[in-house]
């Protein structure tokens, strides 16, 4: 099972699900994840902390495994916040933290949601 937050924005017909923890997308694709998921400000500094890292340690250390591993270092990072950030813009934006959902998966815990919605609305 895996948690997920569930956002709601007036106006928006459809909630904003957000998986707790690690996020693989995050790191197997960084700038363009949050690209993805429009947001503008964290892809600039996503760039920009990889291209300085990558220059800095290039004239410290050259072409070296330590290299390899501080950029990993810093994708890592970026793997554990990015979900974390996620939820921090969309809050930022109006959008509402609605509930917390268990579930299989995103498909899964939007039913899920929406079936609670229904119990929990007045008859």
């Amino acid at each position: 099972m895996r948690i997920y937050t569930v956002y709601t924005k007036p106006g928006e017909p459809e909630p904003v699900l957000i998986k707790e923890g690690f996020s693989w997308p995050a790191v197997a694709f960084t700038v363009f994840w949050a690209l993805w998921h429009r947001l503008w400000w964290l892809a600039g500094g996503m760039l920009a902390a990889m291209v300085a890292t990558s220059v800095a340690l290039g004239a410290l250390l050259g072409a070296s495994e330590a290299h390899s591993a501080v950029n990993f270092g810093v994708v890592a990072i970026i793997g554990f916040v990015a979900n974390d950030l996620h939820r921090r813009a969309l809050e930022a934006k109006g959008w509402v933290l609605q509930e917390v959902v268990a579930a299989a998966d995103a498909d899964a815990a939007h039913h899920r949601y929406l079936e609670q919605g229904v119990e929990q609305s007045p008859s």
